[in-house]
């Protein structure tokens, strides 16, 4: 586990009465004479450190917009210098000045981001700042993201995800790039099957429409006739069109789509809580589901069974992969059939009204059914669990890793991935643009010195050649047009989370993966703010790990504080689903690695 995420865990929110004052080093700000090009720059620093001595997120959000409007490399440097100190406990002022360090649109300032990226490569705010720059698709982005994929010391999913981002650039600046990375590539001897190799062919059929393989010399040829015509991009067909989030797959995700459909219908089962008289002898048929998750199986043409609580013990699971857990009112309640649910505040928990009966009963999954479930898990099943069953589930199985904590009032949160975890597995397609916004409380120290004792080497020697590195300027070609507009990306998510919901408490930091966080819930709770985690019980290997042995691991719980068919947009609705849906492409996988031996036996 990262010590980032030991630390977003632990750290609560310090009281407002404990706030240090900002440091300001002894120089005046900008006192060395600069460029008159640079005043815009200069005076939009200016603002944003007021803004944060201030600690006020509006006026903070305005500073950047003109720091991102003034552009040039320096702004880029200062604004990336100061995310690095933001300290675990403020994640939304953290993923505010990224939004900004990443919405340049001149080449200067996003070649500087791209020079972060690969400079920081082993450190997490890097594959943040990359994760979030995929929200940036200006003409000059690919100066970011080139150098990143030509970095044969970074990581696969750092490259894979430069790869990926520049397939959506219309630029002749990304195509140059792909071409550049699949000839060095080529040379080094890398195989066709690699994922680098494999995105960055998937990205130049995006952008060109053909399909040449892993031939550098097709590419370069069709290029050197074709480079001054508009990029007419991939033609789709076949496209899903369910209004869920498979219909936007990568190439890699859509395959293991592809398998899933075709996987048994007792590979996907949904655990209901519809109960009859088989648990009761009163009962006719009271369901006491919170969500129906197999309405979303269903919308997404994921084959599936539904499972019904009073009978799991019978159902035979050798051919399952996973299983979704529905949120259930499970809490004990009276089923007289002369009974009426209470309308009071908290009527999600069904007080008793209006009977005289008072026949109590409990759909909480009993000791035998949740041994049936770690046994699942352990033998290498997965399970998505969702609100309540945390209290359910968890608490009772896996106490060691998550337990409940504090009950929830309704409300609608920010959602932001985990410090370093935007490139994690099961957070692939979640992220769209979404307004974003902060909490308040500056509490730590920032180094706000923007003077010119504090540049680098190579900001002096762009101060030498007369500013040449700053502001906007142009590069032949397509970047001969007039520069783009400059605004704040929007790079987070808002999910509804239900009246009475339990925050997400981990008991161990190493045992389980913070997926998804908020920063409004962590100025409310402080460490038990994730709304998304994942936990593999009875292994070392993390969940999502890439190079695990297939099939002979335990499976994997991830556990979910939301609900389907809640969320304010589409948006923030297909990222709860591509977070459901990239959990099960890895359990099929895991599930037929599984099957595979068997297959092979007489």
């Amino acid at each position: 586990m990262s010590s980032s995420m030991e630390d977003f865990m632990r750290t609560s929110f310090p009281p407002r009465a404990l706030f240090l004052s900002l440091a300001i080093a002894g120089a005046a700000l900008f006192a060395a004479a600069a460029p008159e090009s640079d005043g815009g720059a200069r005076s939009a620093l200016e603002s944003l450190k007021k803004a944060l001595r201030a600690d006020d997120m509006d006026a903070i959000e305005d500073a950047l917009s003109g720091v991102v409007r003034a552009g040039g490399a320096d702004s880029a440097r200062r604004l990336l210098s100061l995310i690095r100190q933001i300290p675990s406990s403020r994640e939304s002022l953290y993923w505010s000045l990224l939004r900004g360090a990443v919405s340049f649109t001149d080449r200067p300032a996003l070649g500087a981001v791209g020079e972060f990226i690969v400079k920081n490569r082993a450190q997490p705010v890097a594959r943040d700042v990359l994760y979030a720059l995929s929200r940036n698709t200006s003409r000059q982005a690919p100066a970011a993201l080139r150098p990143v994929l030509l970095d044969e010391s970074a990581a696969d999913d750092l490259r894979v995800q430069a790869a990926a981002q520049l397939g959506f650039i219309r630029s002749p600046a990304a195509v140059d790039a792909l071409i550049e990375v699949l000839k060095a590539e080529e040379k080094r001897g890398a195989s066709d099957s690699g994922e680098p190799v494999i995105t960055v062919i998937e990205s130049l059929t995006n952008l060109t429409g053909k399909k040449y393989g892993f031939n550098s010399v097709n590419w370069e040829g069709w290029w050197k006739k074709n480079q001054g015509k508009p990029l007419a991009g991939r033609q789709e067909q076949d496209r899903s069109e369910t209004g869920t989030a498979v219909d936007s797959l990568d190439v890699q995700r859509r395959e293991r789509y592809l398998a899933l459909e075709r996987a048994p219908k007792k590979g996907v089962v949904v655990l209901s809580a519809v109960f009859t008289k088989k648990s009761h002898p009163v009962l006719v048929r009271k369901d006491l589901n919170n969500d129906h998750m197999d309405e979303v199986l269903e919308r997404m043409n994921i084959p599936h069974t539904v499972v019904e609580r009073e009978d799991f013990l019978d159902f035979d699971l050798r051919e399952t992969g996973a299983i979704l857990i529905n949120c259930t009112q499970f809490h004990r309640i009276c089923i007289c059939p002369f009974c009426k649910p209470g309308k009071v505040k908290n009527d999600r928990l069904y007080p008793c009204t209006g009977c005289d009966k008072h026949i109590p009963f409990s759909a909480e999954l009993t000791g035998p059914q949740i041994e049936k479930l770690k046994s699942f898990v352990k033998s290498g099943g997965y399970i998505f669990c969702e609100d309540w069953v945390v209290k359910e589930l968890m608490e009772k199985a896996y106490p060691e890793s998550v337990t409940a904590g504090d009950k929830l009032a309704e409300s609608s949160v920010d959602v932001v991935p985990v410090r370093g975890m935007a490139l994690h597995p099961y957070l692939k397609g979640i992220f769209v643009p979404g307004e974003d916004g902060g909490s308040g409380g500056v509490s730590f120290d920032l180094d706000l010195d923007f003077s010119d004792e504090e540049d680098g080497e190579e900001e002096k020697e762009e101060k030498a050649a007369g500013g040449a590195g700053r502001g906007k300027t142009v590069v032949a070609g397509v970047d001969d047009e007039e520069p783009e507009p400059a605004s704040l990306l929007r790079i987070r998510h808002e999910w509804w989370i239900d009246d009475e919901s339990y925050a997400l408490r981990v008991r161990n930091a190493q045992k389980v993966v913070g997926l998804l966080g908020s920063g409004e819930l962590q100025k409310k709770l402080g460490a038990d703010s994730l709304v998304a985690l994942a936990v593999r019980p009875g292994s070392s290997v993390p969940p999502g790990q890439p190079s695990a042995p297939r099939g002979r691991l335990p499976g994997v719980v991830m556990v979910v504080l939301s609900h389907f068919g809640k969320q304010g947009s589409r948006e923030d609705e297909h990222a709860i689903e591509n977070l459901l849906l990239n959990f099960l492409l890895e359990a099929n996988v895991e599930r037929e690695a599984r099957a595979a031996p068997r297959r092979k036996e007489p």
